[in-house]
This record gives structure tokens, sequence and C-alpha cells, in this order.
């Protein structure tokens, strides 16, 4: 219920402003070499910010619904099961020896055991962004302690998708479609099949999304129109963010002079009454 009443208001606020649009920009007189507006005083304040706050407003509004798409005009960027089954495989739990948690470190604070292309890994975690990996490499009790997952391990177990993937390769977070890992400064890593890009999480093994053609447009249509994510944009965050505080500040003053001019009309025809 929630959704909908988020998307049906989105949907509404986008007609009022479409409709909001035709009539400021059917109102703008010529006078001279110069636009004017019909309107006097708080009125034609409430005129001109519209119109310099529409470009904005409408995207801010039409990216806002898509946000609450949830794979009806896009897709949702979720594996199928099908496709979950295949990259984690189906280790042997029973495998594990019993004794398994004496090799947990005392000073871990947290222990998770998971499973990538058949094999169980334990992930042992010391604080926020400090852990190391155990996974056996033979039927001997040897073991391999790192920080993180290889990108080797990613292509292999992404080769049980049946598709022709290129090697894997960590993201930065400078990256256009950069992803974000569950652990501050965990390597994410891309490995790109065919049309579709699949985000791994290398301190764990999550897959984060499954981009398509569908999903990338949509990373723009939201994001990049949201948030003004943009590449130049994010690559001069002060330039971002005055430009953010700017149509912000706008927005304010044209929805107090419409408050305003509202409450004048709602006065007047009280009054008449």
């Amino acid at each position: 219920m929630w959704t909908e009443v988020l998307r049906w208001l989105a949907f509404l606020a986008s007609v009022a402003v479409g409709f909001g649009a035709a009539i400021g920009i059917s109102r703008i007189r010529l006078k001279g070499l110069r636009l004017a507006s019909p309107y006097g005083g708080l009125q034609a304040w409430h005129h001109w910010f519209g119109l310099i706050c529409l470009p904005f407003v409408f995207t801010w509004i039409i990216s806002g619904w898509f946000s609450l798409d949830q794979g009806q005009l896009f897709s949702s960027g979720k594996l199928t099961r099908t496709q979950v089954q295949a990259i984690t495989g189906r280790p042997d739990w029973q495998s594990l020896p019993p004794d398994e948690l004496r090799g947990v470190s005392a000073t871990a604070h947290e222990v998770e055991w998971f499973a990538f292309n058949g094999r169980i890994y334990r992930r042992e975690l010391f604080g926020p962004d400090d852990q190391i990996l155990v996974s056996p490499v033979d039927a001997s009790a040897t073991t391999v302690r790192r920080a993180f997952l290889r990108p080797d391990e990613i292509d292999l177990a992404l080769r049980n998708l049946r598709e022709p993937c290129d090697p894997s390769f960590a993201i930065d977070g400078a990256d256009e479609y950069a992803a974000i890992s569950t652990m501050p400064h965990a390597p994410v890593f891309r490995a790109i099949c065919a049309a579709n890009w699949f985000h791994v999480d290398g301190s764990n093994g999550v897959i984060i999304e499954q981009l398509d053609r569908s999903r990338r447009a949509y990373r723009w249509l939201f994001a990049g129109l949201h948030t003004l994510n943009f590449p130049f944009l994010a690559a001069h965050s002060a330039l971002r963010t005055v430009l953010i505080v700017f149509f912000c500040g706008c927005g304010f003053v044209f929805s107090v002079t419409g408050i305003v001019l509202a409450q004048r009309r709602i006065r007047s025809l009280w009054w008449r009454s």
C-alpha cells in the first residue's frame, strides 16, 4: 500500500507539473527583446521561479517515480533462483569437520559461513573493515587465509552460468556504475557476460546486482536525474553541490510563494461566501 500511494502521488505530481509548465510557458510575453510575465508582485515571482524550477522539479519527480518501478518498466537487477544456485553451487555442508569452530580466531567479533562456486568459505570479522576468509584448498586440513575473494574465483563461479564472460575486475568508487560492498574498502568485482554485467561482493561472494541494458538505462534515469549523479558533476563535487543547493533554494521559494498565493485565494473566497 505504501508503494502504491507513493507511486500514484508521484504520477499525479508529474501531471500537475505538466499542466503548470503548459500554463506558465503560455503566459510568457515578449516585450521588445526581453521576456515578460503578465503578472505582478508575488505572482510574478511565483511565475518566474516556477519556470526556473520546471526542469529540475519535473525530472526529480519522474526519477523518484522510477525508484518505485520494482521491475515493471525496467528490469529489477535481481538474479533468478537458477542463477543464484549456479553461482553458489551445492556444497556439502556435512563435510565441515566437527572441530570447525576450534579454528575460529578468538579475537573474531563475528563469523559467517557462505557458499560460492560449490565451495565453503569461513568469514571471520574483526572490525567494520577488517576480515579474513578461510577456505580449504584440498582434502587435508590445510587452509589459505586472505581478506577477500580473488578474481579467478569469481570467473570460475560465473562460468556456471554458461555464458561467455570476460575476466572479472575490481571496480573503483568513481565508476559510472559503481556498486557498494557490505564492508568498507572491500573490492566489488564486475564480470561482463555478453550483455549482462554482474557485480560480486568480494567480501562475502554476494551477487549485488545484475545490470542488463534496461538496468543500465535505469541507472541514468534514476540516479542521474534524481541526484545529479553524472560523471562530470561527480568529478566536480563542489559544482554539483552548488547546483543542488541552488535548485532546492529556487524550489523552496517557489513553494513558499505558492502557499502564500493559495492562502490569499482561500481567504478571498471565504470572505465572498
